[in-house]
């Protein structure tokens, strides 16, 4: 092979390598925009969960015969027969199983709450479980441990979405006494930072059972390489609805 077949050569493997890594770039900006625009969905996701649940309070307190009255706007209102039926048909879905109901008693992909830290400018969605399909587009309740508001040691999981800086990509920043807020279905629970440490990933005990109202978030660090876990604990200062759980 002579100098111009080897410097062909080597142009042609440098293109190529060139076409490697901006396809692999774009194929990372690809998958971190779905991750956002599902992340996205789960937020609106919780506010028509919050909504619908506020409007069978209202429909369950306005009946008196303890029956939940479905009105149809385009067709008028319903017979209480045939509201009836249709309740007695949604419960039944739910009593076989078919809405997929979870050992939690919450449905497959229903979100748990949200989760907001105006330090970093954080909104997420928190949803149960910390696999993958869940924490690649919100943020993920440990199972096992206690849930927002609950006494004991609540721990949330979540990535460090470099793309766009979604998730908990900011946690560094925060601070012993900075403030951490969840929202769910009926309360809204205020947390205020009262620690931060980073341990090996071996390090499982950060999920064990705490006294009183804890909080811990856990996620990937260093930033780019993940070899160790940041943690960051919280208690909790404020019940919006000031009553034991």
């Amino acid at each position: 092979m002579d100098q111009n077949d080897k410097k062909k050569l080597y142009l042609q493997i440098g293109d190529n390598l060139i076409l490697i890594g901006a396809s692999l770039i774009i194929l990372t900006i690809v998958v971190n925009v779905g991750d956002i625009v599902r992340g996205n969905l789960a937020l609106k996701q919780f506010e028509r969960q919050k909504s619908y649940s506020a409007a069978l309070d209202m429909d369950e307190e306005k009946d008196t015969d303890g029956k939940i009255k479905i009105t149809n706007n385009v067709a008028g209102q319903k017979t209480d027969a045939e509201s009836q039926a249709e309740v007695d048909e949604a419960q039944g879905e739910q009593d076989t199983g078919e809405t997929g109901v979870s050992d939690v008693g919450l449905l497959d992909d229903q979100v748990l709450g949200v989760m907001k830290i105006d330090k970093i400018s954080l909104k997420e969605a928190l949803k149960e479980g910390v696999g993958r399909s869940v924490i690649s587009s919100a943020l993920g309740h440990m199972e096992g441990t206690a849930f927002p508001g609950e006494y004991g040691n609540c721990v949330v999981a979540g990535h460090r979405n470099y793309v766009f800086g979604k998730y908990f990509n900011r946690l560094d920043e925060i601070k012993v006494g900075d403030s951490i807020e969840i929202e769910t279905m009926s309360d809204t629970f205020k947390y205020r930072v009262t620690d931060k440490f980073v341990v090996e990933p071996t390090e499982v005990s950060v999920t064990d059972p705490l006294e009183g109202r804890q909080l811990t978030l856990i996620t990937c660090t260093p930033l780019f390489v993940g070899s160790h876990r940041l943690i960051v604990r919280a208690e909790l200062v404020e019940d919006t609805l000031d009553r034991d759980i």
